[in-house]
């Protein structure tokens, strides 16, 4: 009777050891607005007329906000990006997906996509071709001047 029981657990540990795959390496990461800056706009402190992710200007205002990409995270591998805008006009707000290139002068962008209406909207970029390992990604966020109220950005969503 020993030797069925002993036979039992060798096989039951070959057929774990070689049915056993990788690990899975699904992943996710939530940024809040702060993450984000101005890099464009009046040159009077562009930067404090964005309060919490809320362009308090009479502008247009353009956002550059970085995409975490580590060894865990990779930029490639995000099948699901969502962006999260509390939208407070009937302007459309307009988000895409860039990088900086990491060997010459210069970033380029992808395809974008808009919406408005009030309320909280989530925007999901497009893929674009040049979101390469090498590259720096980030998001350029498009948000409308202060109405009677402040459109906000409020964070972003990125999982693969």
């Amino acid at each position: 009777m020993g030797r069925p029981i002993v036979a039992f657990v060798i096989s039951a540990v070959l057929v774990g050891v070689v049915s056993y795959g990788a690990e899975s390496n699904a992943f996710f990461a939530r940024q809040e607005s702060s993450e984000c800056h101005v890099p464009f706009g009046p040159v009077n402190n562009a930067n404090d007329q964005l309060r919490y992710g809320c362009n308090e200007s009479t502008s247009t205002m353009i956002l550059t906000c970085a995409v975490e990409d580590t060894a865990v995270n990779p930029k490639t591998s995000i099948t699901t990006f969502n962006v999260h805008i509390n939208s407070q006009s009937s302007t459309s707000s307009l988000v895409q997906r860039c990088v900086n290139f990491w060997n010459v002068p210069g970033q380029a962008c992808g395809g974008s996509v808009s919406g408005s209406g009030f309320g909280v909207i989530a925007l999901s970029p497009p893929t674009f071709a040049n979101w390469t390992a090498a590259d720096f990604g980030f998001i350029q966020v498009i948000i409308p001047a202060r109405g009677s109220a402040s459109t906000c950005l409020k964070g972003y969503f990125t999982a693969g």
